[in-house]
């Protein structure tokens, strides 16, 4: 029952790789071994593979497509490893790409030529997830493809399997699988190193005409060295120029030179790049500027050229690396980047999947690298960027969505614990409402892997951030299928909801739960818990489902089950971290309740994991030095919270910059200066005393300095002193643009500090109402800062 998609897809693989190389697998059969807890994806003994037991057991009832495909690639890799590893083997360690760059290729190679009718999922995937991986592996300490004794990371797997996907392009699929074909035949049942494999190549690349960056027939072999012998990968710069009327394309290493160790290619690399004007549509393959002279060039200096010039065509934007064939990221000037922007809010062309993921993955990498290089952050172009990808390049892929959704989170996390979150949401609901109007929640599943990965991530997001129907829609469906199977015997077998949709679901359920679901829910864990399968995606779909509750008493029992309960696992507290009321409860559950958490050895370190997943302020940081007298006795659990304190830390340099950067540009995007008249007026509640007001504008001046994203902005603080004129609950007042940094209320005549259990902004109105814990009476003296 559980093992013939397994049996199915693996004879797929095998099909496939026969194809390509041409040689018949020389064994009678090939075995795989189930293994529970095994400690990798598998092990590619040759005609016994052993596997991680989750990588080869599928239950339909249970697991989602991604969970599908994820096992289809863990045995098409190791499948392939029976030609490359198996059949050729590495002469030694350092050469180690030759199993596993070749893999991770194939692997992917191998989805797309056995399940044809995925590729519009299959290869954009590809490029945002394992091309990025190789990026992120391949940061300022990283090391080289080929090293002395080898190394199983990502820059031999994700970077290796870049590395020959971009051969392939450059000599074309065909060349190259001749040329494959060429080295297997040669080193069967032997050994080589990956200096054999390039000589082969040449053989059969030597007979094709191709020719290098110097114009001279191409050598695999000079052209792979710099890439495989030192560390890191190139970034090319686009920089347009109005005297040209073009644009000119350059290279330098992603980290600046100064920061990488010295190499001997000195961080430069022969970079065949594809370039396309994209109203003519064509794709043109370009080199950058070599790196050393060509011998017919060798008295020009060539550091001193701007980089390969490509005249503009009509004004129209360029882009480079089209497609994402090349391993390097892309920095577009201000001019270019403006230019793409305004294409695509126009709508006047479309970007390949493949490109928008790699446009949007390099903008936010570029991100990361300037707050690790001098602290500076600006998420701007990411975030007109994704909202063009979104809004109108009329894209419904479930990869560029993914490249998407890790800015989002980012914002998330920047956003969600601050007194302006409800502005970051109308940024969510303007880039995802066109998505969610194209995604359709009727149906069980489909053979289409992208509109089913698509719906997993969307429509969660959706119930999420309240997006169109999705909340009332997803709170429907679980009302039916809970009439239909909450008193099942088995929940698991009545269940016939797609799995992928079941979080969404779940959590929609949740959020407008009356007070039954969430133990409704509990019950049904149990009952899940029982089921004989070796799934467990059903107990996570449930646990990700009930972190979105807005209850604060099924907060606190849902921390409790995760920690200290046998239903569930302390890592469910991740779930909680788009959960903007989750962080103080389990603060609150921390300080007070310090015994239950550390029933399990590593629920304090998931705790405090997902408390502080979005704090960064100076007043959440003195809430964790809070904890200090609580922790400190207990050594282990204290090392625990240092490592969790340093980055808190760490996010608080930067963290603040880059929140009041990207809620100024909001305010400008949704409710700019002199948006009036507001047709709400506060009401005659209270009656204000006093008012103390202290500013400090920020404007260019020579006598003091502040951050850049402080420019023509003020800090200020406000003090008011205000009556009752009856019972309140609550306190209005107007706000038009602010970032509230921190608030406290008083009550003067008991100075007693009152609770404020939440905050409604009307950014419509300007107005912004303090939700007190409790009531305070009429004519009470009450100071707010």
């Amino acid at each position: 029952m559980y093992l013939d998609e397994a049996v199915n897809t693996s004879k797929t693989c095998v099909e496939v790789m026969t194809d390509f190389t041409g040689i018949k697998f020389p064994l009678e059969k090939l075995d795989g071994l189930a293994v529970p807890d095994f400690a990798a994806g598998g092990m590619e003994n040759w005609g016994l593979i052993v596997y991680a037991s989750q990588y080869v057991f599928y239950d339909s009832r249970q697991d989602t497509t991604i969970t599908h495909i994820g096992g289809i690639d863990v045995r098409c890799h190791e499948i392939a490893h029976q030609w490359f590893g198996d059949l050729v083997t590495a002469d030694w360690w350092s050469d180690i790409m030759l199993h596993e760059s070749f893999a991770a290729y194939f692997e992917d190679y191998a989805l797309v030529q056995g399940w044809p009718s995925q590729i519009s999922y299959l290869d954009p995937a590809y490029v945002g997830s394992s091309i990025e991986d190789g990026f992120n592996s391949d940061g300022n300490n990283s090391h080289p493809v080929v090293t002395q004794d080898g190394t199983f990371d990502g820059v031999v797997y994700a970077k290796g399997s870049g590395l020959f996907r971009m051969l392939s392009q450059l000599l074309s699929p065909t060349i190259f699988q001749s040329a494959i074909k060429d080295y297997l035949n040669k080193y069967q049942y032997s050994t080589a190193n990956h200096i054999q494999l390039f000589e082969a190549m040449n053989e059969i690349v030597s007979q094709t005409g191709l020719k290098d960056w110097c114009n001279n027939p191409l050598n695999v072999t000079k052209f792979m060295e710099p890439w495989l012998i030192q560390p890191h990968y190139p970034l090319l710069t686009v920089r347009y120029d109005f005297g040209s009327h073009s644009y000119f394309v350059d290279q330098q290493p992603f980290i600046p030179k100064d920061q990488l160790y010295p190499q001997g290619y000195a961080y430069a690399w022969p970079v065949p790049f594809y370039a396309r004007q994209v109203k003519t549509g064509s794709i043109k393959q370009y080199w950058t500027n070599r790196y050393y002279q060509c011998p017919h060039n060798f008295e020009n200096d060539v550091s001193s050229i701007p980089g390969v010039q490509i005249p503009a065509i009509n004004d129209e934007p360029l882009i480079v690396n089209a497609n994402s064939n090349t391993f390097a990221r892309v920095q577009y000037d201000d001019i270019t980047f403006n230019k793409i922007i305004d294409g695509l809010n126009q709508r006047y062309f479309q970007l390949s999947s493949e490109t928008l993921i790699r446009m949007i993955n390099d903008e936010i990498a570029l991100v990361h690298r300037n707050e690790l290089l001098n602290g500076q952050t600006s998420y701007l172009r990411s975030m007109k960027l994704v909202a063009g990808a979104l809004i109108n390049n009329n894209t419904n892929s479930a990869a560029v969505f993914q490249a998407a959704k890790s800015l989002i989170d980012e914002m998330i996390r920047l956003g969600i614990d601050m007194a302006e979150k409800d502005l970051f949401e109308n940024y969510f609901q303007t880039i995802l409402a066109n998505f969610y109007q194209n995604i359709h929640w009727e149906g069980n599943g489909t053979d289409d892997w992208n509109n089913n990965v698509l719906r997993e991530r969307l429509l969660l997001y959706s119930v999420y951030f309240s997006i169109g129907d999705a909340r009332r829609s997803a709170a429907f469906r679980f009302n039916n299928l809970y009439a239909k199977c909450g008193s099942a015997g088995s929940w698991v077998a009545c269940n016939d909801v797609s799995p992928d949709l079941r979080p969404a679901i779940y959590c929609g359920a949740i959020i407008t739960d009356n007070g039954t679901v969430f133990s409704n829910m509990t019950t049904l864990l149990r009952n899940v818990q029982q089921e004989p399968s070796p799934s467990q995606q059903e107990r996570s779909a449930l646990m990700e489902g009930m972190a979105c509750t807005h209850r604060v008493a099924d907060l606190r029992k849902y921390i409790i089950l995760a920690t200290a309960s046998e239903i569930g696992r302390p890592q469910d507290l991740q779930y909680l971290v788009r959960n903007s009321m989750a962080s103080d409860v389990l603060y609150d559950v921390v300080k007070n309740m310090l015994a239950t958490v550390l029933i399990n050895q590593d629920g304090l370190k998931y705790a405090l994991q997902a408390m502080t997943y979005n704090w960064f302020t100076p007043e959440r940081i003195e809430m964790m030095n809070d904890l200090i007298p609580l922790l400190s006795d207990l050594p282990e659990q204290y090392k625990v919270f240092l490592d969790v304190y340093s980055d808190l830390l760490y996010r608080s340099k930067y963290g603040q910059g880059a929140y009041m950067e990207i809620t100024r540009h909001l305010y400008d995007a949704y409710y700019p200066l002199g948006f009036t008249p507001w047709t709400r007026r506060l009401p005659k509640s209270a009656m204000p005393l006093t008012y103390e007001l202290s500013v400090q504008p920020y404007i260019p001046n020579k006598s003091y300095q502040y951050y850049a994203e402080q420019n023509f902005t003020y800090d200020a603080n406000i003090t008011i002193t205000m009556q009752p004129t009856t019972d309140i609950t609550e306190i209005w007042l107007n706000s038009h643009r602010h970032v509230i940094e921190g608030y406290s209320v008083l009550n003067l005549d008991t100075n007693q500090t009152l609770t404020v259990s939440n905050i409604v902004r009307d950014y419509d109105n300007a107005i912004i109402i303090l939700i007190m814990n409790a009531v305070i009476p009429a004519n009470a003296n009450i100071q707010e800062l």
